[in-house]
């Protein structure tokens, strides 16, 4: 029923408020409400819509209260969201039965005293038309851009001061749903080969244009297939195929993976190599670790050897030991808005907490290499404090490191990009990603 599928969808926007992250909220509240498959769709729809869309809503909902919709309780500010995103994003919810259902939604979420004010809000929007407003362009071009966008107005302000029409258009295709891509596990079946199987498994699936041995999937249950349990492929986005292809690793030789979980980079570089070597996938959490040993087992792989090691801290016995190291940071995640709409609300200056976590990585990833070896710097954001900052401080600071070209796809494909660089959709069609190679030189 369409009434539960709005309360799990209620539901699991209040524990995204309450600092859960939209992804795991989804897959646990939704996956535990015991809808049908459709009505799962429809509060999925309306969970990632809704916070897709907030900014938005947030202000067409203002122009009719005396405080804002953020100082509401958090059960009817959800209420009031999820109808306004119906009314203005959803052309097959009629207007009035968005409004009504949302009413019942409010009381049932025990703020019987709070609908009438639900109601009153949602009917002024329809008698305005429920037509979209905005800040004054001219006057406020950043303020109309994160209405427009449903961005925090800072990060607006950053990636048009930092890549002007690139990091706009970024922006703008950032409604536009993600690709699923698939990494294919080439230890065990190729490309064609798993196209064909995952037909027969209800997956259409194609080869990547620009990519080899990644697929664009569409339609279908993928972790229910039977080629997802035997191991024939696992699910990554293809900028973080791309980055640990960029690495260039070689069979035979060691790597460490320093910020490994869930493991899907660690997959990648041991398929590349054939599965011969060794790769230490480190990562602070033992929990998180699981994930990795699971899904090597899952993939037959052997190379990876996960191990509990943070990352500012390192592991001595390895200190000059690698021949690649693969330092993907923590970061702000601005590349993955397109998944990940709660970071839509956060300001730039969330992030400042990041910066030395990052560099600390950096230094501690860089002991491990061997002279002549290869260090990645990696981040899926597209902040340059987070990135170009990071790397042009480490040269700074280390005279035995000096850039070194990209290698694998991303050297081949983008020769300008030279020695580091930033990936868009409109590159290979995956997420924002920062790439930055460096050599110990001694």
């Amino acid at each position: 029923m369409a009434g539960s599928a709005r309360l799990a969808a209620a539901r699991a926007l209040l524990r995204v408020m309450e600092g859960g992250y939209s992804n795991l909220v989804l897959e646990g509240t939704l996956g535990a409400a015991g809808l049908s498959f459709q009505d799962r769709a429809f509060a999925g729809t309306l969970v990632f819509g809704t916070l897709e869309r907030q900014i938005t809503l947030d202000y067409q909902l203002d122009r009719f209260l005396k405080r804002p919709v953020a100082r509401l309780d958090a059960e009817v500010a959800v209420c009031l969201r999820l109808a306004a995103y119906q009314i203005f994003y959803l052309d097959g919810v009629p207007a009035r039965a968005a409004v009504d259902e949302s009413v019942k939604l409010c009381r049932r979420l025990g703020k019987h005293s709070a609908a009438g004010l639900v109601n009153g809000v949602l009917r002024s929007l329809l008698r305005e038309g429920a037509v979209l407003r905005y800040p004054d362009r001219q006057t406020d071009p950043d303020g109309y851009d994160a209405v427009r966008l449903s961005c925090d107005r800072s990060i607006v302000a950053l990636l048009r001061q930092a890549y002007d029409g690139r990091g706009m258009g970024m922006l703008e295709r950032a409604f536009d749903k993600p690709p699923r891509y698939l990494r294919v596990n080439t230890l065990r079946t190729t490309a064609d080969r798993l196209v064909a199987r995952l037909a027969e498994e209800g997956v259409e699936a194609a080869c990547h244009p620009r990519v080899p041995d990644c697929l664009i999937a569409r339609g279908g249950d993928l972790r229910q297939t039977a080629s997802f349990r035997e191991g024939l492929f696992h699910a990554q986005d293809v900028s973080a195929q791309l980055a640990a292809d960029a690495l260039d690793p070689q069979p035979g030789e060691r790597i460490v993976d320093v910020c490994a979980a869930p493991g899907g980079k660690s997959f990648t570089l041991a398929e590349r190599m054939g599965d011969r070597g060794r790769i230490d996938a480190f990562d602070r959490s033992p929990s998180r670790l699981e994930a990795v040993a699971g899904g090597a087992a899952r993939l037959g792989i052997a190379a990876v050897v996960p191990a509990a090691v943070d990352g500012t801290v390192g592991e001595p016995s390895l200190l000059g030991q690698a021949d690649r190291v693969l330092c993907d940071v923590p970061c702000s995640g601005l590349g993955t808005l397109r998944r990940k709409p709660d970071i839509r609300f956060k300001n730039v200056h969330d992030f400042a907490g990041l910066l030395p976590l990052q560099y600390g990585i950096l230094e501690t990833a860089a002991r491990y290499l061997k002279p002549g070896g290869t260090l990645l710097y990696s981040t899926c954001t597209l902040h340059p404090e987070e990135n170009e900052a990071i790397v042009d401080r480490f040269l700074r600071e280390h005279a035995g490191f000096q850039p070194r070209p990209l290698g694998g796809i991303v050297g081949r494909a983008l020769p300008q990009a030279g020695w580091r660089t930033i990936l868009t959709d409109e590159d290979f069609g995956g997420d924002g990603f920062f790439l930055a190679a460096m050599m110990r030189t001694a």
